[in-house]
């Protein structure tokens, strides 16, 4: 098995317009290098996703995984629980979270090509900034001239 475990949220939720009138929602955790499901949930409960990840990811408990999550799974807190597990995490996240950092909120403002990234480490976090410097354009005028030939 790889080093790295990849969430993912498969769902089909309620339409009023089509017959079925019930959702499914199926979690899964896979290994990033194959893709081999190890573990997913079906149960119907109220969906947390820091208790969903925290049940899947309960088989890997001090295994040194880095975890992949997209938006819906991470969050602030879950991430802190599993690294207090042993376990990694990268992950996006949703905007409108209640731990997101103010700078991070102020996305729009930034170049086109500024990266700006969390870390965490030993309870302490550190945050990285990159912002290309602008580049300056010379210009040079060229006239063309007639040269006569020696």
């Amino acid at each position: 098995m790889s080093a790295g475990l990849v969430t993912k949220e498969l769902a089909s939720m309620f339409q009023e317009m089509y017959i079925r009138t019930y959702g499914v929602k199926i979690n899964w955790i896979c290994d990033a290098e194959n893709g081999y499901a190890l573990k997913g949930s079906e149960e119907p409960q109220i969906g947390l996703a820091s208790t969903n990840i925290g049940q899947l990811a309960e088989p890997f408990v001090n295994s040194n995984r880095n975890i992949f999550m997209d938006r819906y799974f991470t969050s602030y807190s879950t991430m802190q629980h599993l690294f207090e597990l042993g376990l990694t995490t990268i992950g996006a996240v949703f905007a409108h979270r209640r731990d997101v950092l103010a700078c991070l909120l102020k996305v729009a403002r930034r170049d086109f090509y500024s990266t700006l990234a969390v870390y965490m480490h030993n309870k302490k976090v550190t945050m990285i900034s990159y912002v290309p410097k602008k580049q300056q354009f010379s210009s040079v005028g060229f006239i063309p001239r007639n040269v006569e030939s020696r």
